[in-house]
């Protein structure tokens, strides 16, 4: 994964992340698992889970 920060397959139900973000601030890591977290309830970049992960992520 040299382009994304993570990425989620849904049918084996499996989140995988960038090593790189270990080096990156807590905040970051943060952001990533959330975003990636809710792409099990929504798959696409809508409407929708911007304002779910803008709910559980505050900053």
């Amino acid at each position: 994964m040299n382009t994304k920060w993570g990425r989620y397959n849904i049918e084996e139900r499996v989140i995988l992340l960038n090593l790189e973000l270990a080096k990156k601030p807590l905040p970051c890591l943060e952001y990533i698992i959330v975003h990636e977290l809710l792409h099990f309830k929504e798959r696409q970049h809508s409407d929708r889970s911007r304002a779910s992960l803008d709910t559980h992520i505050s900053d």
